[in-house]
């Protein structure tokens, strides 16, 4: 029996953006938001931050792509 990703479980939510440009996938944004949120970000700026120092930490065991900036 698999076990639900925590990204699984955020692509059940409704993504009201335009598809054509999305650049990154909803269940990645929500998961990251999480994450630094629990590491201590505050807002969006920190959130940013520490998804930038983190991204090739995360990107492996998280199954998230790996990306050469945050936007």
């Amino acid at each position: 029996m698999s076990r639900p990703s925590l990204p699984g479980h955020f692509s059940a939510l409704d993504d009201p953006r335009q598809r054509g440009k999305v650049v990154y996938p909803l269940p990645e944004i929500m998961l990251l938001v999480l994450c630094a949120t629990l590491a201590g970000a505050e807002d969006f700026v920190e959130i940013r931050q520490w998804g930038r120092q983190k991204l090739d930490t995360l990107a492996w065991p998280l199954a998230l792509r790996a990306r050469h900036s945050l936007a």
